[in-house]
């Protein structure tokens, strides 16, 4: 966890931590996997909280600096990025092969639960994530050509289910992809609602396979 300077003000409190980490438990209840809140780290350090954005050297040396466990310890940087448009992203389970130091989430602190965002304040966007971590694809991976989620019951999807305003959000029916079987998979955590038994399945052979974790 991140701090500007040193403004401790801007740590997120111990409680919060704990109901979010309630919320990723029950989003994960239906797949054997649970998370415990192991440690948690405060850094006061201005450079990491506004401009560790993705793939930046500020990134690489926040990771480098901070990251606790071996690879099936999942470590969340929470963060105040400038670019508030950028609310999370998370390594896959894959990319132990090339760094596992890089391995993790960042978080901007307006996504948490109860957060400052006008969209996601529920907690869930940590899910979806977390998802990636576990090693699931967007559903919207391959677009209507190819279903490059890797996953069998989860029908194809034209664009995120987040983006939405084009398409009307996300009712029920809605069908980004008519010339392929299936509506589109609005209720799953790419879309911060539920995982398939497919994703579920999948999950399990890429944490089995890259983080020896068997549930």
């Amino acid at each position: 966890m991140l701090a500007q300077g040193n403004h401790t003000t801007d740590f997120i409190t111990d409680g919060l931590l704990e109901h979010q980490t309630t919320v990723l438990n029950e989003g994960f209840a239906a797949t054997g996997y649970q998370f415990r809140l192991a440690e948690t780290t405060r850094s006061n350090n201005a450079s990491w909280f506004y401009n560790a954005t993705q793939l930046s050297q500020q990134e690489t040396d926040m990771k480098t600096a901070l990251r606790q466990g071996d690879k099936t310890a999942l470590n969340v940087y929470i963060v105040g990025l400038w670019d508030s448009s950028i609310s999370a992203w998370s390594t896959l389970p894959l990319e132990l092969d090339f760094s596992v130091p890089a391995d993790g989430i960042v978080l901007h602190n307006s996504v948490l639960l109860g957060g400052s965002s006008t969209v996601w304040t529920l907690g869930k966007t940590l899910i979806h994530e977390a998802g990636h971590w576990v090693g699931l694809y967007h559903t919207f991976a391959g677009g209507c050509e190819n279903n490059f989620d890797y996953v069998d019951d989860t029908p194809l999807e034209a664009v995120p289910a987040a983006s939405w305003d084009a398409l009307g959000g996300c009712p029920v029916g809605r069908d980004s992809c008519p010339d392929a079987p299936g509506l589109d998979p609005i209720r799953e955590f790419a879309a911060a609602t539920e995982f398939t038994a497919g994703q579920v399945a999948y999950a399990h052979n890429e944490m089995e396979t890259h983080r020896g974790v068997v549930v």
